[in-house]
């Protein structure tokens, strides 16, 4: 109804950084589409190697971004004006003065600042439609899944019950709008911040169990079990081996970094 599309991807992470989690760009993110049991029961929670590391991707990772060059050159235009007017420190810095300087100078808190306003303004749109419906509208709500940050559940995303940074409807909500989006699953790359166990060098004519022993080698109870199907991705074998790979050698007979 609203036009809206996803155009831009961003690489996906486990924590919301370096934006302070009570602000538009932390607490307006979506849940992840990611198996909600990917770290077992841990997944979501602060069990893990860290308090990040069992958590389902779902927040902006600017590590890589890939887009149309014209939906890239919009946003990136809001990035560089919304850099220029950030304050010294934002007002709603949450007295460290993290916030300074836009996080240091970090480029990524200026697009998850975008992206989250994205989210809140979508939000809106969504509320708006699903009004003319109120009992489904209703049930939508009961039945969505419960997003928390950091341990702490947000519950109404446009208005969580914590001290946080506020935003109202706009007029015309398509303002705050740039197609961006989340490479949930790291098909297109692997950012390996609170990741690195989420990944092994695997070689793919191994027997499947020697192959399995891999995926288990310096890991443990806390690392997502490999959920493969033992075969190298069939987007590797469009790319001609000859090009990438010593004579005679096939993607199966070299060690591959692999997403588990």
């Amino acid at each position: 109804i609203e036009g809206i599309k996803q155009t831009i991807v961003f690489g996906a992470g486990k924590r919301c950084a370096p934006n302070q989690p009570h602000t538009i760009a932390c607490y307006t993110v979506p849940v992840s589409p990611v198996p909600d049991d990917i770290y077992g029961a841990n997944t979501d929670t602060i069990i893990g190697h860290n308090k990040y590391t069992s958590n389902r991707q779902r927040y902006i990772n600017s590590g890589y971004i890939i887009g149309p060059a014209k939906d890239m050159r919009v946003m990136f235009k809001k990035a560089w004006e919304k850099a220029q007017s950030w304050p010294e420190v934002s007002e709603w810095d949450n007295g460290s003065g993290g916030s300074g300087f836009m996080y240091h100078g970090s480029d990524q808190a200026a697009f998850a600042a975008m992206f989250g306003e994205q989210q809140y303004q979508r939000e809106v749109m969504r509320r708006h439609h699903a009004s003319t419906w109120t009992s489904r509208y209703r049930r939508l709500m009961l039945e969505s899944p419960a997003i928390s940050i950091e341990g702490t559940q947000i519950g109404d995303i446009l208005n969580p019950p914590f001290t946080h940074e506020t935003m109202r409807p706009l007029e015309d909500p398509r303002s705050c709008e740039f197609g961006m989006g989340m490479d949930y699953f790291s098909d297109l790359g692997h950012q390996t911040m609170n990741s690195g166990e989420d990944a092994a060098w695997l070689r793919y004519d191994d027997p499947r169990e020697v192959f399995l022993n891999k995926t288990r080698q310096g890991r443990n109870d806390f690392d997502c079990q490999y959920r493969g199907d033992f075969k190298v991705p069939a987007d590797m074998k469009l790319y001609d081996e000859r090009q990438f790979l010593p004579r005679n050698r096939t993607w199966e007979q070299v060690n591959l970094y692999t997403n588990l």
